[in-house]
């Protein structure tokens, strides 16, 4: 599977198809900054899948490599929903 094919998939997941328009602009000589797209998170995923991807370890399948590129994009996204709550959290409390 390609880098292409897998951010295609996990596009269909995301709105507005902005995982692919990241990696468009990415592929033309990257996403300077997250407005660039006007996602963030879709930028954050892209390099993440890129990066992941570029990483295969010798010996690795596509398939394994495939697995652990999810594995580690869905780690990072959980972190980062934890910390927004706690901001969130944090927020509520002010008021």
């Amino acid at each position: 599977m390609t880098a292409t094919q897998l951010l295609t998939l996990i596009n269909e997941h995301y709105p507005d198809d902005l995982v692919l328009q990241a990696w468009r602009k990415f592929r033309r000589g990257g996403v300077k900054a997250t407005h660039d797209v006007g996602d963030g998170l879709a930028v954050f995923v892209v390099r993440e899948i890129v990066d992941t991807y570029e990483g295969r370890k010798v010996g690795e399948t596509a398939t394994e490599t495939n697995r652990r590129q999810l594995e580690t994009a869905a780690a990072a996204m959980e972190t980062a929903v934890r910390e927004l709550q706690a901001i969130q959290t944090g927020l509520e409390a002010m008021l």
